[in-house]
């Protein structure tokens, strides 16, 4: 049975905690990020440790944690955010370069057979309020994507000071993780039973996590880049290995690239491979919610597809990117704690005293009647 702690100086321990969580609120992104990075280039050092028998040598550590993360930052992250930046760019150029008028008359063309659908139907719409509501529609769509590319690149600062942060708390989180659980944790969780649920589980729904994204994102870009050679788009490959991490993110993905495609057929007078690249990016935000789930099935605390989309889609909205991680965990976390309690419970169970004997019922009375074992003597007639 857990038990609250006396000691006042534990009570204080929790509060400066507190007060220092608090404290780094603003930047939970950066450093969680940092956390699962960290997390997962530790297992990876500690295996090649353990291969070379370095395991107990901090510096080794260090080295090998230092040409990982840099390594990581040459071929992957410098080369994406690159090209992130640069298709911001192009996207911001043709957004500048494309007649939104034309494409009110567009929609106009395709809106004015509908209506004559409706008006069939009993349904009666003027052209004159389709012609309003195209131009609205295309001008709303037109300063939404505009300012959304804009405060992108206005926050270029902010950014990077918040990719340095995830960088320095990934070489931080990557040599001394270890050791900074095993100091926090059970002045946190004075409980050992409960403290190990919690790593295990966590450490599970992390790694489920990261295989389900790889294997969603590589779908999604393959997804991608097939349209996108075949409508001629320039740099397709381009785009879709960068679709391949953009589908990290959640609610944005691929948006960008299937956007900026759409936007660069509609530019190019290819209106059929306009509305095919919106068509894809439905399909794609669509396999993203059913492909996930599926590949984030848990062997300890294996949850339902219902509850992981239940668990992936709330903990996106309520926690933003994180809940991503925190989502799953949470009801993995139930589902862990349930079976403890089963498995605590059977054994007090068995471990009852047994019910008391039921008492003897009465014999029934033998007199006047022959006992079976002893038969009556037959007398011999003379």
């Amino acid at each position: 049975m857990l038990s609250l702690p006396r000691s006042p100086l534990r009570w204080f321990f929790l509060g400066s905690f507190t007060l220092s969580v608090a404290v780094a609120y603003h930047l939970a992104l950066p450093l969680g990020v940092g956390a699962v990075l960290g997390y997962i280039t530790e297992q990876r050092v500690t295996s090649l440790l353990n291969r070379l028998g370095k395991r107990d040598h901090p510096h080794w550590r260090h080295v090998l944690t230092g040409i990982f993360l840099l390594g990581s930052l040459l071929l992957v992250f410098l080369p994406v955010g690159i090209a992130v930046y640069v298709a911001i760019l192009d996207l911001v150029r043709l957004l500048a370069r494309i007649d939104w008028s034309q494409a009110a008359q567009w929609v106009e063309r395709i809106g004015l057979p509908l209506l004559d659908k409706l008006a069939t139907l009993g349904v009666e719409i003027s052209p004159d309020q389709l012609r309003g509501k195209a131009t609205e529609l295309v001008a709303s769509s037109a300063g939404t994507i505009g300012s959304f590319l804009g405060s992108a690149l206005s926050s270029t600062p902010e950014l990077i000071f918040q990719a340095l942060i995830t960088l320095l708390g990934w070489f931080v989180f990557a040599t001394t993780g270890q050791e900074t659980r095993d100091y926090i944790l059970p002045r946190l969780i004075p409980w050992p039973q409960v403290l190990k649920i919690l790593r295990e589980t966590t450490a599970e729904v992390i790694e489920s996590v990261i295989i389900a994204n790889i294997l969603v994102s590589a779908v999604q870009a393959l997804m991608c880049t097939i349209p996108l050679v075949i409508l001629g788009v320039p740099r397709a490959l381009v785009w879709g290995v960068m679709s391949f991490f953009l589908s990290f993110i959640p609610v944005l993905g691929t948006i960008p690239v299937t956007l900026g495609s759409a936007l660069w057929c509609f530019s190019q007078g290819k209106v059929g491979g306009a509305i095919a690249m919106g068509i894809v990016a439905i399909v794609v935000g669509s396999v993203d919610n059913v492909l996930r789930p599926l590949f984030m099935r848990s062997s300890k605390a294996e949850l339902s597809t219902l509850w992981l989309i239940v668990a992936l889609t709330s903990g996106v909205s309520l926690f933003g990117i994180s809940g991503v991680i925190l989502g799953p965990l949470a009801f993995s976390l139930f589902v862990a704690f349930s079976q403890a309690l089963d498995a605590q419970e059977l054994p007090s169970a068995e471990n009852l005293p047994p019910p008391p004997p039921e008492p003897p019922s009465p014999a029934p009375s033998t007199e006047g009647s022959p006992s079976p074992r002893n038969p009556p003597e037959e007398t011999n007639a003379l």
